[in-house]
């Protein structure tokens, strides 16, 4: 598959095949692994993917406070663009996990997210930001990108302003897939959370002439996994009516809306982002254990095939991610992908010294074409898991 981002990008990698985007890390053994790259970016600074959606890996930000490591895991991530043809205004969808996330971190982050974007000339970025328990080195910021050469335009509902402040935008199409931001409501129970911000969700798909039925993944963040999951199942099993979205559900310890202008309080249990896209197709594997909620394993957007997280709830750590490994083998199977397509994959783990268990695994399954990869300690993994994995594979639609 040949995937890199423009003429320019196409000249400077060394090859042309499936996650190209130099940076690739050779093989070896877990120990010289780790070796070999520092906390900044703890499986190298990849990139990976095509014009149409290229991925990077989660970076860690130098400073000790959060402007200073928003603003440097930014800049890092943007020369690792440039370096392959894109630029800044590429970016098409920004995720930040934050280790602190009160009423300052929130105005500072905001305040490095503006600065580090305000000259980029027409559309913003989407942004999906949540506070993440630990992060790798210890950082105040773990940010990664999705980035596309590909003419943007923003979903705006009649009546609704460009974004809270003109910091982010609220959705982006981008070809035929939509990328929307982090939502949150202010309602006083979870339930009307829930119910608030699918409408906000179904009101920007309606702007880009999409609807609740092409949405294709959905990233929920929870304040209370236990009481909330049920909530989010019972609410999208409404709303989802068939061929239901991929899906990955984690509780997080702080759930705010970090724009600095967005006038809601702070007691807030949800937040959804999304990514949408007409002609989905929604994937099962028959031979993997089957969803605990009313989700798909995973969803095919053209030549995008987005997966759920994976747990498992036996065995320590190493025996959980054989287990999730297996099954998101399985997955990738049924979307007619392999492990060598994946481009990006989201590992959370209980905790963040766990990671030295399970690369070795994590190396093996991907071979020599690593995909782009973050690592985060959230709040609380499902059922008391020790990690959930979610993956993005890239296949040509015709293959």
């Amino acid at each position: 598959m040949k995937q890199i981002g423009r003429d320019a990008a196409r000249q400077k990698s060394p090859t042309g095949t499936l996650g190209s985007f130099e940076n690739r890390n050779e093989t070896g053994s877990a120990e010289r692994f780790l070796r070999a790259h520092s906390e900044r970016c703890p499986f190298g600074p990849i990139l990976c993917g095509t014009k149409d959606a290229v991925f990077t890996s989660g970076i860690v930000g130098a400073g000790n406070t959060i402007r200073a490591s928003t603003f440097d895991a930014l800049n890092h991530l943007v020369e690792m663009l440039r370096a392959k043809g894109f630029e800044k205004g590429d970016v098409v969808k920004v995720r930040a996990f934050l280790r602190d996330m009160g009423a300052s971190e929130r105005a500072d982050f905001s305040h490095a997210y503006m600065r580090f974007f305000s000259d980029v000339p027409g559309k913003l970025p989407v942004l999906e930001c949540v506070h993440a328990k630990a992060l790798p080195g210890n950082a105040h910021a773990q940010i990664s990108l999705i980035a596309s050469s590909e003419e943007k335009t923003e979903m705006r509902a009649s009546g609704q302003v460009s974004a809270p402040g003109g910091t982010v935008a609220r959705g982006l199409s981008v070809g035929n897939i939509a990328y929307l931001a982090g939502r949150f409501a202010g309602a006083t129970s979870t339930e009307e959370q829930v119910a608030s911000v699918l409408k906000q969700i179904e009101s920007a798909l309606w702007a880009g002439k999409m609807t609740m039925a092409d949405v294709a993944k959905a990233n929920v963040f929870v304040k209370n996994f236990d009481a909330d999951f049920p909530i989010v199942n019972k609410a999208f099993s409404e709303v989802f009516k068939a061929g239901p979205p991929a899906r990955e559900t984690v509780e997080m310890a702080r759930i705010y809306p970090v724009d600095v202008n967005e006038n809601m309080p702070v007691d807030i249990n949800i937040a959804i982002s999304v990514i949408a896209g007409r002609n989905k197709q929604a994937i099962n594997a028959p031979d993997a254990p089957a969803p605990v909620g009313p989700y798909s394993h995973a969803v095919r957007l053209g030549n995008m095939l987005l997966l759920s997280g994976q747990i498992c709830r036996e065995g320590d750590v190493e025996q959980q991610t054989s287990t999730i490994l297996a099954n998101l083998e399985k997955v990738l199977r049924a979307g007619d992908a392999s492990p060598q397509e994946v481009v990006s994959a989201t590992v959370y783990l209980s905790e963040l010294h766990h990671r030295e268990k399970i690369t070795g695994q994590l190396l093996q399954f991907f071979g020599e074409k690593l995909p782009a990869v973050e690592f985060v300690r959230p709040a609380k993994l499902p059922f008391g898991v020790d990690v959930e994995i979610s993956c993005v594979a890239l296949k040509p639609e015709n293959a």
